[in-house]
């Protein structure tokens, strides 16, 4: 049984402003991800696809990463990569922020969920397809249950150029995401928490 999402969880909270808060210039776009900082999360392949995309290009967007690191070293680590590959003034490391997640994510512009080699389910894939926020995502673990190319952008794992193509095809082709984004939206409807909590409930109360 998939997880359900709630299809009235995408609330906007005009308390909080993420452009304001990390004094991002309106029309640069937001490129989020959500999640605790783990070398397997992907966040490194997400720094490299950026430092990919032409820098004409490249300063149109802005990467957003939320979350607490497992291991103190490795924000340190991608901060120095960003450094290197010359990208750092595009990068904010936020923290963890205690904000509603599906009032952040509907400030983004594109969500990222990059993994490197595992994903349970991906449950801010789903949150983000509620809001009609485009998912750059991997086809890992138990993502494709729920996801496929009808409905958000799915790139090989550990694969920073295919990134870079997407955040390319964003800049030339915003339509094509919106498009994407109103499929997502009423795709996700099919994992309704509703529906979830049937199907456990028809498995509890069969006789045996």
């Amino acid at each position: 049984i998939h997880n359900g999402f709630d299809e009235d969880s995408c609330v906007s909270d005009k308390n909080i402003n993420i452009r304001k808060l990390f004094n991002i210039d309106f029309g640069i776009k937001i490129v989020g991800i959500v999640g605790r900082v783990d070398r397997y999360k992907g966040h490194e392949d997400m720094i490299i696809a950026l430092s990919e995309v032409p820098i004409e290009i490249r300063n149109s967007f802005h990467l957003l990463i939320v979350g607490k690191a497992v291991c103190e070293g490795e924000i340190k680590r991608l901060k120095l990569l960003s450094e290197r590959l010359k990208v750092n003034n595009l990068i904010t490391f936020s923290g963890y922020l205690d904000v509603d997640i599906s009032s952040l994510i509907s400030q983004f512009d594109i969500l990222a969920m990059v993994t490197k080699d595992f994903e349970g389910f991906g449950l801010t894939i789903g949150e983000a397809m509620i809001c009609g926020i485009p998912v750059i995502c991997t086809n890992v673990g138990a993502v494709t249950e729920f996801v496929n190319d009808g409905v958000a952008w799915i790139v090989p794992p550990e694969d920073p150029s295919s990134i870079a193509e997407v955040l390319l095809k964003y800049n030339q082709s915003p339509r094509l995401f919106s498009d994407k984004s109103k499929k997502s939206s009423t795709h996700i409807k099919k994992f309704s928490t509703c529906k979830m909590a049937n199907k456990y409930y028809r498995i509890l109360t069969i006789e045996p």
